[in-house]
């Protein structure tokens, strides 16, 4: 009975056979099983390999540790009191310019380019006695019998370093007690001092002078043009007198004071144009061991070819500092000499222990240190 014929129902429970697999349909699906489990147990395996933790085995035997490399204390690296200075203009010697510290571990240092200042030093005080000669005028240089001059144990040793050189010599000091002690103060040590004969308590000031480092001048009166009725005082030398007479009162002044390294005038354009006058005197200090400065006030001066003939150190100022004692004439006046140095690379000026004068010349100073100019005392500028 085929399916039309057969009623509803009937041999729905009887099964079909199944249809025959061939053996290459088994094989493929036996190979598709094998590759699906080998890559499953791949991706696995690759999950545990880099979820994997290392196992450590703790050990019964302590473990020393290794020892640690000594530690230094950190350095610092700020600088806050080291400055470092520079050149900073070659054509102004001596100048310098600060520079900014950036902090460093490198050690700092500062470099000088010039020491314009010798720097304050006592000075001895009291006379060397192989250098003293004893008169009824007072104690007078003179000559060891070593040889030793008094213008060489008093002079102050320096070694100039500058190229340009200034020697200031200040006189007239011992005229007023304040004045004088202000001059010493204030003046830098190698400002050289000349005393005036006529000055009060010479003696007592010299040596505040030389404990401050000051080298020293003695000043003597020679007679000027209108004498007698300008008169410097007792004791002047002039020309109209005997040689001998002219050395007896250089005697006098010479023995006001000691430890001073020479001469200086005190006036005397009247005499001091007078060579055979002149003569005399430039022996007289050059026996005594000492040098002669001629205050340059004089343009007739015959000094300087009468201290070549006696064999006299010798030197005279170029300018005067405050012949008109107005703060703009002193400033000019020592525009002027600073030019004459820097072209010359030595000059010398003179001025007077007046207020004014100490005060301008002690702030130029100042300045021009630091333009490269160096203040020296007047022995080193002299011939």
């Amino acid at each position: 009975m085929d399916e039309f014929n057969t009623p509803l129902g009937l041999d729905r429970d009887k099964p079909k056979p199944a249809p025959a697999l061939s053996a290459t349909k088994v094989l493929a699906g036996a190979f598709m099983l094998f590759i699906g489990a080998a890559a499953t147990w791949l991706y696995i395996s690759k999950i545990e390999i880099f979820a994997a933790k290392p196992v450590i085995i703790a050990s019964k035997e302590p473990v020393a540790e290794a020892p640690k490399p000594p530690t230094a204390p950190l350095r610092k690296t700020t600088q806050k009191a080291v400055r470092t200075y520079t050149q900073s203009d070659p054509d102004k010697p001596g100048r310098l310019e600060e520079l900014v510290p950036n902090g460093s571990l490198s050690e700092p240092k500062i470099t000088y380019l010039h020491s314009n200042s010798s720097g304050p030093s006592s000075l001895i005080d009291r006379p060397d006695t192989t250098l003293i000669e004893r008169s009824s005028v007072g104690p007078l240089p003179k000559i060891s019998k070593s040889g030793l001059r008094p213008m060489d144990v008093y002079a102050r040793k320096i070694a100039p370093t500058a190229s340009i050189r200034i020697a200031i010599v200040v006189g007239g000091l011992g005229l007023s007690q304040s004045g004088t002690k202000s001059a010493i103060e204030q003046l830098p040590a190698d400002v050289t001092l000349a005393f005036a004969p006529y000055g009060n308590s010479i003696k007592r000031w010299m040596r505040k002078a030389r404990k401050d480092g000051h080298e020293l001048l003695m000043q003597f009166p020679m007679e000027p043009i209108g004498y007698p009725q300008i008169n410097p005082g007792k004791h002047t030398l002039v020309s109209s007198v005997s040689p001998a007479e002219n050395i007896k009162n250089l005697h006098w002044s010479m023995g006001r004071m000691t430890n001073y390294v020479g001469m200086m005038n005190y006036l005397g354009a009247k005499m001091s144009a007078d060579a055979e006058a002149m003569q005399a005197p430039m022996d007289e200090i050059a026996k005594r061991g000492l040098l002669y400065l001629d205050d340059g006030s004089a343009f007739s001066s015959a000094a300087k070819n009468v201290a070549k003939l006696a064999s006299l150190p010798f030197a005279q100022g170029n300018i005067i500092i405050d012949d008109g004692r107005t703060s703009r004439i002193i400033e000019k006046n020592l525009a002027a000499l600073e030019k004459l140095a820097r072209r010359n690379g030595k000059a010398i000026g003179i001025a007077s222990a007046f207020p004014l004068s100490v005060r301008q010349i002690t702030a130029w100073i100042k300045a021009a240190r630091k333009r490269g100019i160096e203040i020296v005392p007047i022995s080193t500028l002299v011939r």
